[in-house]
């Protein structure tokens, strides 16, 4: 289609004219992902140079305490986000491969890293769409990622032992694995363990020490060049995976990219000019993101002790990028 086509094409952009781009501030990329997110500590919208956002004109933040069906989903997935309008993405008929064409290696180098704690009905919504929108789930008839080498494995990163968070993982391991992605659940272990009451310096403490421990363990596994981050109030849009994979290639080549963001503060249609556009910003967003192995390596032996995206943001680790 046309914007499947001025998508790959500012892309080819990019790739086209390296030493333009390399002018320009840290190259944090935004497209379209939702939050359902509110009243997070820092994390609210800031101006950035350019005045034209890149995003599908759907990308808001929303807190929706009742979570929808899958089949509600498929109904609404022609318009590309639920309960938000978008233009629909035709995919284009020559663009398909087999997963059998790709390298082991290749399947599993990006695996999708989610994080949750407390909320079954956020994170039964979140697996919801991956799993619509998932480059796997052939019954969709996508083509929009085609290369299918993200998001599999999905590794859900349980903070404590909710039988809750359990009950939801179970019950899509089982769907996932049904058209072979594999669910990988691990279970982090932390001081809050007993029911007591924390206070909030405390909530962004364990925070922290939960995505150095999952992050760790992800880039510790054989496969694994870089990881896809989600947290359990994020819903994604149908182009979230196709978004990722057509990036990394730019992403891995270019030191100057910090990392890869699929949310916008300034994704909605009021501010959106250009759908298929994408921007390289100074501003890291932290939802909804890529980081590679190089940037891991980096920032693991500093991680700090809280409020580790607004330590992401910070000129000394961010360095121009």
């Amino acid at each position: 289609s046309s914007k499947l086509a001025d998508a790959v094409h500012s892309v080819e952009e990019m790739k086209s004219h390296p030493s333009e781009n390399n002018k320009l501030p840290m190259k944090q990329i935004a497209s379209a992902a939702k939050g359902k997110r509110n009243g997070v500590r820092g994390r609210r919208s800031q101006t950035v140079e350019s005045k034209k956002v890149a995003s599908y004109p759907n990308a808001t933040k929303t807190k929706q305490k009742n979570p929808i069906s899958i089949q509600e989903h498929k109904e609404k997935a022609v318009t590309g986000i639920s309960k938000i309008d978008a233009p629909s993405v035709d995919a284009a008929p020559n663009v398909t491969k087999t997963e059998q064409q790709i390298p082991i290696s290749k399947q599993h180098s990006t695996p999708l890293l989610i994080f949750t704690c407390s909320r079954p009905h956020y994170l039964k919504r979140t697996l919801e769409a991956i799993y619509l929108y998932h480059p796997m789930n052939h019954d969709q008839k996508q083509t929009l990622n085609p290369t299918n080498n993200v998001a599999n494995p999905i590794i859900i990163s349980q903070d404590g032992n909710k039988a809750e968070i359990k009950a939801v993982i179970d019950e899509f391991s089982i769907m996932f694995a049904s058209m072979n992605v594999q669910v990988i659940h691990w279970e982090h272990q932390n001081s809050s363990a007993g029911g007591r009451r924390r206070r909030p310096a405390d909530t962004y403490r364990l925070l922290s020490l939960h995505y150095q421990w999952a992050l760790t363990k992800s880039f510790d596994l054989p496969t694994t060049e870089r990881v896809i981050i989600l947290e359990e109030d994020l819903e994604i849009s149908i182009d979230f995976f196709s978004y990722f994979d057509s990036l990394i290639s730019i992403y891995d080549a270019d030191p100057n990219i910090y990392t890869v963001s699929a949310y916008n503060d300034n994704g909605q249609s009021t501010h959106v000019g250009n759908a298929s556009r994408v921007l390289r910003s100074d501003f890291f967003p932290g939802l909804g993101w890529m980081m590679n192995k190089r940037l891991w390596q980096e920032l693991e032996p500093k991680w700090p002790d809280a409020y580790w995206d607004d330590w992401m943001r910070n000129p000394e680790n961010r360095l121009d990028r």
